[in-house]
């Protein structure tokens, strides 16, 4: 009894990735802007599910919004290192399971981003090739996973915008084409599907690819109602929605997306409480 005993708790002392109902809590919060909130939820999920790399997932997705939004170069000095600790935790790991490589590749490119923010350029080229090869191996070994076209789509649908050089050095081929066949599906999916858990950033990157870089704008604002998101909770859908109103010369409908906006004290951005 006491070696089975022994056995159940290996098993679940186990390195695992499991993105369950408590996780999507904590990535809900996080991603209407929720900081404080997301931080007491991943708090208790450490406890709770140690083992679940997920949490590093959402660790980074606390770090890549904080830093975007507050621009501060003081946190980023101290986080960044945040990003080679969970890489190289992530590369020790010996799981198959297409999640793995796909956290990887996202923790990559949300320092893209954030490296590009702060002009270290170099930085997200290189995280940004590391991503590609990535998640373009993890497409290979896994072609049913779909989650591997929420990345891609946005790498493959934006190689086409920038200068052939630039290509060339981040390693990256695709066209708009591509990048817009690979998020149509996964938003095909999502839209059925009210519970997945990406939904709501799916739905955000198909009609952000669809106004700016297919230029379909009637349809992506069409595409955005579709999927019956609550702007009104979140900070991003909201000044998404209301940038593609302005932006479409839609100002009363623009005004009317932020006036709508309800204020959640627990997220610390003024910038967009000013909105």
């Amino acid at each position: 009894m006491a070696c089975f005993c022994m056995h159940m708790s290996e098993i679940r002392s186990s390195p695992y990735i499991q993105y369950n109902q408590e996780v999507h809590a904590c990535y809900e919060s996080i991603i209407r802007l929720q900081i404080e909130d997301a931080q007491g939820k991943l708090i208790k999920l450490k406890m709770s599910q140690k083992e679940n790399l997920a949490l590093i997932h959402l660790e980074n997705y606390i770090d890549f919004f904080y830093l975007f939004i507050t621009e501060s170069r003081k946190e980023y000095n101290q986080r960044i290192r945040s990003k080679k600790e969970r890489i190289d935790l992530l590369d020790d790991i010996r799981l198959k399971d297409p999640h793995l490589d796909f956290i990887k590749a996202e923790i990559l490119l949300q320092w893209a981003l954030i490296d590009l923010k702060f002009d270290e350029k170099l930085a997200a080229g290189k995280d940004i090739y590391s991503a590609y090869k990535l998640l373009e191996g993890n497409k290979k070994k896994y072609p049913n996973f779909l989650e591997n076209n929420k990345s891609l789509s946005i790498l493959h649908a934006l190689a086409e915008s920038v200068p052939k050089w630039v290509r060339k050095i981040i390693g990256v081929k695709g066209s708009l084409i591509t990048g817009y066949e690979e998020i149509e599906r996964l938003a095909d999916f999502a839209y059925k599907d009210d519970n997945y858990f990406y939904r709501e950033e799916i739905a955000a990157i198909y009609t952000y690819i669809l106004f700016y870089q297919m230029n379909k704008r009637e349809v992506a604002l069409l595409q955005f109602d579709r999927f019956h998101l609550d702007h009104t909770r979140s900070p991003l859908l909201a000044f998404l929605k209301a940038s593609m109103y302005l932006r479409a010369g839609k100002n009363d409908q623009s005004l009317q997306v932020l006036s709508e906006l309800k204020q959640n004290s627990t997220h610390p951005f003024k910038r967009f409480r000013s909105c």
